[in-house]
């Protein structure tokens, strides 16, 4: 199998962990690169030309590109959302959102 075909594989073999998986507004292209910090030093998300709706830890998708940038940051990221003890299924669906992607 090439590349291609062992992420589709990886796809069809996980997509169960999508099952009844709660639905929000998010905001579709969240990291790093899409916040900026004002002139008051407050924090601003921008760019939500990519927002829809969906399962809300589907936002986690660009926390590769975030890690790049800063490790420190992609990994407050996961803690800080789930009060410092992420669920195993959360990495399993991580995988199957970043693969998809």
């Amino acid at each position: 199998m090439d590349g291609d075909e062992l992420i589709m594989a990886y796809i069809e073999a996980n997509r169960q962990y999508l099952a009844r998986r709660p639905q929000c507004f998010q905001h579709g292209d969240y990291h790093v690169g899409n916040m900026i910090i004002s002139p008051e030093g407050e924090l601003w998300i921008i760019d939500f030309n990519r927002s829809d709706y969906g399962d809300p830890w589907e936002e986690f998708n660009r926390i590769v590109r975030s890690a790049k940038v800063s490790p420190h940051f992609a990994t407050g990221q996961i803690h800080g959302y789930f009060h410092g003890n992420p669920p195993d299924q959360f990495f399993k669906l991580l995988a199957f959102y970043i693969s998809s992607n």
